[in-house]
C-alpha cells in the first residue's frame, strides 16, 4: 500500500515539474520572441521614415523625429568636435539590473558606438556588433540599418 502511495506522490511531483519547466520554457521564449519584434519593428520604422529621419537630421530638428509612433525619448552628445551621435529610445523594461533598453541612433561618423554615445570594446557578429559585461549580465549589441542609421539594444 505504501509503494502503491508513494508511486502515485511521485507521478504528480514528475507531472508539476514537467508543467513548471515546460511554463518556464514558454516564458524564455515569449521573452526572445519579444526582442526580436523590437529589434523587427525598430528596423521598419526607420527604414519607413527614412527620408524624413535624413531631412530632420540635416536641418538639425532632432525633436521632430519624436513625432514618430514608438519614439518615446531622444539624446544626443558631439564627440572628437564634429562627431554627433543621436540616440532615440522607443521602448525599455525593467530596472537594473533586469532592465532592457532598445532604439535606434544616428551617427555622423557611420560607426558602431555604445548605449548613450559611449565607445564599447565591440566584437563583431554575423549581423551587428556586441558588448558583455565580463563576469557580469550588462551588455549592448548595435546593429547597421541604413547608412548612418543604427538599431541598439542594452542590457543592465
Amino acid at each position: 500500500m505504501k509503494n502503491n502511495l508513494l508511486t502515485k506522490l511521485l507521478k504528480k511531483l514528475a507531472a508539476a515539474a514537467g508543467i513548471l519547466l515546460a511554463f518556464v520554457l514558454l516564458l524564455s521564449l515569449a521573452g526572445s520572441y519579444g526582442r526580436y519584434q523590437d529589434q523587427k519593428n525598430t528596423k521598419e520604422l526607420v527604414l519607413d521614415h527614412l527620408d524624413f529621419l535624413n531631412d530632420s537630421i540635416e536641418s538639425e530638428d532632432y525633436e521632430r523625429i519624436l513625432e514618430l509612433e514608438g519614439v518615446q525619448e531622444l539624446r544626443y552628445w558631439k564627440n572628437d568636435g564634429e562627431s554627433l551621435i543621436i540616440e532615440y529610445f522607443c521602448k525599455g523594461a525593467g530596472i537594473a539590473p533586469g532592465g532592457r533598453y532598445a532604439g535606434f541612433y544616428y551617427t555622423s561618423e557611420d560607426q558602431p558606438v555604445g548605449y548613450e554615445g559611449t565607445a564599447s570594446n565591440f566584437t563583431k557578429e554575423k549581423n551587428g556588433w556586441r558588448w558583455e559585461e565580463k563576469n557580469g549580465d550588462n551588455y549592448e549589441y548595435t546593429e547597421r540599418i541604413a547608412a548612418h542609421w543604427y538599431y541598439y539594444e542594452a542590457g543592465f
